[in-house]
């Protein structure tokens, strides 16, 4: 028998809602996820368009932290990337925030959040202007998680490789095999981010003393990031962003196996080579790691920067085109299922059309 996110809900959730705290934000995703394609959304009506046999499907929840409805957004969403793509070679970073920040950023969690994007982009700004002389083009997803749920906040960024000066019309590639030195990385995300924390200093939920003696402990630490470049074909470079934009916690495909009090899952171990093993969490502790990584309503989890900002992008991206050698345009064919699963059940021959659907939607996505 599968087990799902859905029914991991269903059989601990009420028990955990009794003794747990849940915000607002946390609330509507446990509700969207039981609900989710069950009678609750209501109902989509398709007809055959050839024996006009009609098929009911329940309503997806939409909701960010559903497991079930991030497959073809995700789809949707790379493919929209297709134009962004240039013919030059990428570069992935993660940023990591040190543990030591885990309190802070479950008490304020879109600040935190926010300081981590904006910090991790001065200091790739700061070092491209430097030694590149221009603007980089950045893509960056936040996550929130490691592979056992615990709290392990971190940033991916996916980088062009080169810089462009507006005011010249110049591209100046990448040389470096690290983009940056790891090092000098280090030092500015960890500087910046403690100098944002003093800046904050009242605002955030820590005594005075306190907040100095934990920014001073972590100025002496050294902080992870994270560098490599991406190799292959730009197809390549869209499915490896692919997989980690619109990614969840966890997905119904790592759950294993449910009993009356655990909950088994498929993670991998980093420590030890990769190697995939097998974790059972009592049923509480489960939903206590998955519903932390809830992110706050309208916290926009993808960002771009650079040259790749909304604002900027079509224009600034025709003007980089213009500076590299032609490429072929990349187009991605976005089917959020599959011809067969669309094709009429009763005749096998016609397809399933939308006719229509209940006016009403119970559950408000995020």
């Amino acid at each position: 028998m599968s087990v799902d996110l859905a029914a991991v809900f269903a059989q601990f959730g009420d028990a955990y809602r009794t003794h747990a705290h849940l915000n607002a934000d946390q609330q509507r995703a446990l509700h969207a996820v039981l609900a989710c394609r069950t009678p609750a959304l209501g109902l989509q009506r398709h007809r055959c368009d050839h024996c006009a046999f009609e098929h009911h499907l329940y309503r997806s929840c939409r909701n960010r932290h559903c497991p079930k409805c991030q497959g073809a957004v995700r789809a949707a969403w790379v493919a929209d990337r297709c134009e962004d793509v240039l013919e030059v070679p990428y570069f992935h970073l993660v940023f990591t925030l040190p543990h030591e920040l885990n309190a802070l950023a479950r008490a304020q969690p879109r600040q935190t959040y926010a300081r981590l994007f904006d910090v991790a982009w001065h200091t790739l700004r700061s070092l491209a202007r430097d030694r590149l002389g221009g603007e980089l083009g950045m893509t960056a997803v936040l996550h929130t998680w490691g592979q056992t749920l615990t709290q392990h906040v971190h940033l991916h960024c996916l980088i062009a490789g080169g810089a462009f000066d507006a005011r010249k019309g110049r591209w100046q590639r990448v040389r470096s095999r690290y983009l940056f030195p790891v090092k000098v990385m280090q030092r500015l995300f960890r500087g910046r981010m403690v100098s944002a924390l003093r800046r904050a200093g009242a605002a955030l939920p820590l005594p005075a003393e306190r907040l100095d003696a934990l920014l001073d402990a972590l100025m002496s630490k050294t902080w992870s990031v994270y560098a490599k470049p991406v190799l292959g074909h730009p197809h390549q470079l869209l499915d490896y962003l692919g997989r980690y934009t619109y990614r969840i916690a966890i997905g119904n495909e790592r759950l294993l196996a449910l009993s009356d009090t655990q909950v088994s899952f498929r993670y991998r171990d980093h420590r030890d080579g990769g190697k995939h093993k097998v974790m059972a969490l009592d049923g509480a502790e489960f939903m206590r790691r998955y519903l932390q990584h809830v992110v706050p309503r309208g916290f926009m989890r993808v960002r771009h920067f650079g040259f790749l900002g909304n604002r900027v992008r079509r224009k600034t991206l025709a003007r980089i085109r213009a500076l590299l050698p032609p490429r072929q345009a990349l187009r991605v064919a976005v089917r959020p299922a599959s011809a067969q699963e669309h094709r009429c059940p009763q005749c096998g021959v016609g397809m399933l059309r939308f006719v229509a659907h209940t006016e009403r939607t119970l559950i408000d996505s995020s």
